[in-house]
């Protein structure tokens, strides 16, 4: 079934398709399907945005409906009509640049996951994946209320090519959660491999190895006795030396911090 036959059926019809594409594009590798996440379609901020050219055109042509009836205002009413109309085509101009030209579904399995677009289906398996950026944001209204918590997981793969999940899915917390967890997983047990056998783990600006934690490339290695703690702390890495903040980086700055966080405290930990 192609792309254009899939968009023309029903929700319900779209998505069971992607999951049977994706079941074919994972091959039985990695058994039945655990979850799957779709697309949302609209986000809140393209419908303000284009709620506002809208409003515009509706008082306009509001506007233009007196004035056109009062004959000495009927010059007045065509200007005011030919805003409205201007107003109108901003409004489906943005509407159709903003609009989703893709329905988007993730299909996760036990060992990866399937993105699907409708059109092809593109196979991501946890292991082939090189880090996983978390960015969570409060939005602050007037007074300091949060007004709302935006979410953006990147998916980056060795290639540099990305895959982002964001608010314009359902259950975006959950989606990516599962899939940082799982990658973190199986590179927290390549990791201690790595370090068994006596190598340096980069997690720029910071470095790991069993002698101890460099803070960035320009300050010797900080041996795991002096290291009092590595921790996630309000969305940033902290490290501790000494008892006392030597280095801090926003969380989604750091590339597999969370592995870096567990590695780190195994390795400070056993150097007790």
């Amino acid at each position: 079934m192609s792309g254009s036959d899939v968009v023309a059926g029903t929700e319900q019809d779209w998505q069971t398709d992607a999951v049977d594409r994706a079941v074919r594009a994972a091959q039985g590798y990695w058994g039945p399907p655990q979850a799957t996440y779709w697309c949302q379609a609209r986000r809140r901020s393209q419908s303000r945005l284009i709620a506002v050219p809208g409003a515009i055109a509706g008082t306009a042509v509001l506007c233009a409906v007196p004035y056109t009836l009062m004959s000495e205002a009927y010059g007045a009413g065509v200007v005011v009509a030919l805003i409205g109309i201007l107003a109108t085509g901003i409004a489906v101009l943005m509407y159709r640049v903003g609009k989703p030209k893709e329905r988007i579904g993730v299909v996760l399995f036990s060992d990866g996951f399937v993105w699907d677009d409708g059109r092809e289906s593109d196979v991501v398996p946890f292991d082939q994946i090189a880090d996983v950026r978390r960015n969570v944001t409060q939005h602050l209204g007037t007074g300091g209320a949060v007004r709302y918590t935006s979410h953006q997981y990147t998916v980056i793969r060795p290639d540099g090519s990305r895959l982002v999940i964001d608010d314009a899915f359902r259950d975006v917390v959950e989606l990516g959660d599962r899939v940082m967890s799982a990658v973190t997983a199986l590179q927290v047990a390549t990791g201690r491999e790595r370090l068994h056998r006596g190598e340096t783990l980069d997690f720029d600006p910071f470095a790991i190895n069993r002698q101890g934690l460099r803070l960035d490339g320009d300050r010797p290695v900080t041996p795991w006795s002096e290291v009092s703690e590595v921790r996630l702390r309000d969305g940033s890495l902290e490290v501790l030396v000494n008892g006392r903040k030597v280095g801090a980086r926003f969380i989604q700055q750091v590339p597999n911090v969370f592995v870096l966080v567990t590695l780190a405290e195994e390795l400070r930990l056993a150097d007790r």
